[in-house]
């Protein structure tokens, strides 16, 4: 059965051109551009020209990162640790802010399933901060991290957010329970620091308050957000939300954002691979420094034993 189903596979690839048995060591694009793993070069997905922009990054988790000062920290990391420290690393390059958000129960999630303690996070954080700072609220889970070199205004631009649209989410993919009903996947998104923009995550995170059919999702599915998103604000709001393609935004080997789901350790090996090529650039030797001094934070925990 196996080899009939691989022999269907490797005809299937052949006629699509994708996911060819050829393999891509290219992890990362260190003078610019997007790892493409059809060609297995640095590839440019956004060319137009386009403003810089403030962003803020956030990352809500209620585990603790790790330290990344040394070589034992970042080989004994798990995957919210090395994900954190690549997004910052992207983040640096492009001068955006990033945080690192351990949630409040009562702040941030009352009588909710922790998943929606990441959009009050964003919305109480470009309330505080302002469009000055923050022109751009960006959430990315602790499973996903900006795998591309290219700044994230190109993306904001070539989609719209500093002209009419207000949101970004990567596409979700097709379900079998609401094939036709299915849109957005909440592990990433892009919203415009304006009232009309934050006002639209009030809403979303109002939802199961506003709408008696949906106070269920509150704590019983953990796709709750999501559902909350397609069932009520969607159908409301379509012709200001982009869904961006999941292969670039929330694939677990996804182009632009990789958003493994799985969290299994071939992804934390990939993580950790690309932390230490991007650390061998800033250092020029990774065994060298006892202390990465790009970590400052204090942080002396180990990680993972």
């Amino acid at each position: 059965l196996f080899s009939t189903i691989h022999v269907a596979v490797e005809k299937l690839s052949e006629l699509l051109g994708v996911d060819s048995p050829q393999t891509c060591d290219l992890l990362w694009c260190p003078d610019g551009g997007t790892p493409n793993p059809r060609t297995c070069e640095c590839e440019v997905i956004f060319p137009e020209e386009h403003p810089n922009v403030t962003a803020c990054v956030f990352m809500v988790d209620t585990r603790k990162p790790s330290s990344l000062r040394n070589i034992t920290s970042v080989i004994n990391a798990r995957f919210w640790t090395l994900t954190y420290g690549l997004n910052r690393m992207y983040t640096e390059d492009h001068g955006y802010d990033i945080e690192y958000v351990i949630p409040e129960n009562r702040t941030h999630f009352p009588d909710r399933k922790v998943g929606w303690g990441k959009v009050k996070v964003v919305i109480d954080r470009l309330r505080e901060y302002g469009p000055q700072r923050c022109a751009y609220g960006v959430s990315i889970d602790t499973d996903a991290f900006f795998r591309s070199s290219e700044p994230l205004s190109a993306a904001i631009h070539h989609y719209g957010l500093d002209q009419d649209k207000l949101i970004l989410f990567s596409q979700e993919y097709h379900t079998e329970n609401r094939p036709d009903n299915t849109f957005a996947n909440g592990g990433f998104f892009v919203v415009r620091n304006s009232e009309a923009g934050v006002g639209l995550l009030e809403e979303w995170y109002n939802v199961p308050e506003d709408h008696t059919d949906m106070r269920h999702l509150k704590k019983e599915n953990p796709q709750g957000l999501n559902l909350c998103w397609d069932l009520k604000m969607q159908p409301r709001h379509k012709d200001v939300v982009v869904l961006a393609p999941s292969y670039l935004f929330t694939a677990p080997l996804g182009w632009w954002v990789r958003h493994n789901w799985f969290k299994d350790l071939r992804f934390e090996q990939e993580m950790m691979e690309i932390l230490l090529q991007r650390l061998q650039r800033r250092y020029g030797c990774i065994m060298c420094q006892n202390v990465y001094d790009w970590d400052d934070s204090l942080n002396t925990d180990p990680g993972w034993r």
